[in-house]
């Protein structure tokens, strides 16, 4: 099944209810510091310098960032959005947020990538196209380095949320196999 990540603001019914329609699984990602107090099974966004502060039972640590500190960190954390760095590629290379030696951290870390339709949609600065190209880079780095990928909308608005047949076909767009778009789904 299924298990998607959102951002909630005051609108967690929407979320779970519209997740409940589509036959998927909904975790509410609060950022750090305003969690709710009787939040069971949730996901944290965490700042880069926050991860070591955050307690065992958070949940999925999230973080925004592809800052060197997020891949060397022990904790296991779900790195999104790396794709939007404003520095533009030049002729030869892309500069995707990820590189051999990031990818090689992520992995001895226990790190996963996440991938999100949200992220190209939120891609004014380097365009759509840039966004795209970086994401496939970082795609196939994940497979040469068994990075684990997680597919998820990442939608701050309950009906941005995408539907796991959709997710898959994003998936695959991006260049994984069917199996590995199945096991980015499955995986929490």
């Amino acid at each position: 099944m299924f298990t998607d990540i959102v951002f909630p603001e005051n609108n967690e019914r929407d979320f779970l209810s519209l997740a409940e329609h589509l036959g998927i699984t909904a975790t509410l990602c609060y950022p750090y510091g305003r969690l709710p107090p009787n939040s069971g099974n949730c996901a944290v966004l965490a700042d880069s310098n926050r991860i070591g502060k955050i307690r065992n039972g958070a949940g999925i640590l999230l973080c925004n960032s592809s800052s060197r500190e997020v891949f060397e960190s022990r904790r296991p954390v779900h790195i999104f959005g790396m794709e939007l760095f404003p520095r533009n590629d030049s002729m030869h290379t892309r500069h995707s947020g990820m590189n051999h030696i990031l990818a090689a951290s992520a992995h001895e870390n226990g790190h996963t990538i996440c991938f999100s339709p949200a992220t190209l949609q939120s891609s004014n600065n380097p365009g759509f196209s840039v966004v795209l190209g970086r994401m496939m880079q970082n795609v196939t780095l994940c497979r040469k380095f068994k990075i684990r990928m997680k597919l998820a909308s990442l939608a701050g608005s309950p009906y941005k949320i995408r539907a796991e047949k959709e997710m898959e076909s994003f998936g695959m767009f991006l260049g994984m196999s069917r199996k590995e778009a199945k096991e980015a789904l499955s995986f929490a």
